[in-house]
């Protein structure tokens, strides 16, 4: 967001802006497939990969690195970004914006409007209809948002944008698991196992399958088991097999078969989406011209300063 109005002022104020390289963080969409917390009518479509992959032929990522990271940035494909060349997966399925495929995966899945009112139904007499959000304050996100809104009106979908206070999206990401569609991000890391939390199946950040909370009332507690055996039924095969493939991945010493197992990870979100991966920044650094030997890269920032071309020519 500051680029633009810091490039006007770089020769005025005597700075530099260095180009640090891809971010390590991602942005995504991603639909509620809770069976706790979510309408069954919701369900029928969230949870079935087909719907997923339609809404990601629908979105168009180079209008948002177009017009919201004003060209600064990168397509996202793989779980992994391409900022992290050790594990990053460049074979991965890719999805780009046809809204003609998109809508014949739709047709062929069941999508039929109906009445012609121009809403797709599911089944008959269910319009596809629901709410997308993100954090109010981050623009990056809502002017995302907005496109991702627009793209997926063009399939036929009823959607309304409404942002949430910060407090209040992460409540009902965690608590109530009261959401239907969000844009949200992961700021990244150096090695794919930091991220276990989102990925395992049972971890405390996963976001679109999350085990209930225990709560902190006995009351709630009986009630709790049931929704918690009602998630256990709910978790897919893929899931689970991501769950085993980071408890491999931190055990195993080898480099290279490290690489194999989490470029497994990545064909598996590119097939099921989960998370509907969008775009990436640049990182991007502005320096006072006085400075010399200055060298920003978007690990500094986690205190890994140059750490890939160290990693790269250790045998």
């Amino acid at each position: 967001e500051d680029y633009a109005p810091l490039r006007k002022l770089a020769i005025e104020k005597d700075f530099s802006i260095y180009d640090g390289g891809g971010a390590l963080g991602s942005s995504f969409l991603m639909f509620n497939q809770n069976v706790v917390g979510v309408p069954k009518r919701m369900q029928v479509w969230f949870r079935v990969r087909e719907f997923r992959q339609a809404c990601a032929d629908a979105i168009d990522r180079d209008t948002i690195l177009r017009n919201v990271l004003l060209g600064v940035g990168e397509i996202l494909d793989a779980a992994e970004p391409p900022s992290n060349p050790i594990f990053h997966n460049p074979n991965v399925k890719k999805y780009r914006y046809d809204l003609k495929k998109a809508r014949g995966i739709l047709k062929e899945a069941g999508y039929v409007d109906y009445n012609g009112d121009g809403i797709i139904e599911k089944p008959r007499g269910v319009p596809v209809k629901f709410m997308l959000t993100t954090n109010t304050g981050n623009n990056v996100r809502v002017n995302t948002c907005q496109i991702i809104t627009s793209d997926l009106k063009k399939l036929g979908m009823d959607v309304t944008f409404s942002p949430l206070e910060f407090n209040n999206l992460v409540s009902k990401l965690q608590s109530s698991l009261d959401w239907e569609a969000m844009v949200l991000g992961l700021t990244g890391s150096l090695d794919p196992h930091w991220g276990k939390n989102v990925w395992a199946y049972d971890g405390r950040t996963h976001f679109w399958n999350q085990k209930p909370q225990r709560p902190s009332e006995e009351s709630q507690l009986l009630k709790w088991r049931r929704r918690v055996e009602d998630w256990e039924n709910g978790v897919r095969d893929w899931e689970k097999e991501i769950g085993d493939i980071f408890n491999k991945g931190v055990q195993e010493m080898e480099n290279e078969k490290r690489t194999k197992i989490y470029w497994r990870h990545q064909e598996i979100v590119a097939e099921q989406l989960p998370l509907i991966l969008t775009v990436a920044p640049e990182y991007l650094a502005a320096i006072r011209n006085k400075f010399e030997n200055t060298k920003p890269t978007a690990l500094a920032r986690r205190i890994y300063h140059n750490i890939y071309r160290e990693l790269m020519v250790v045998p």
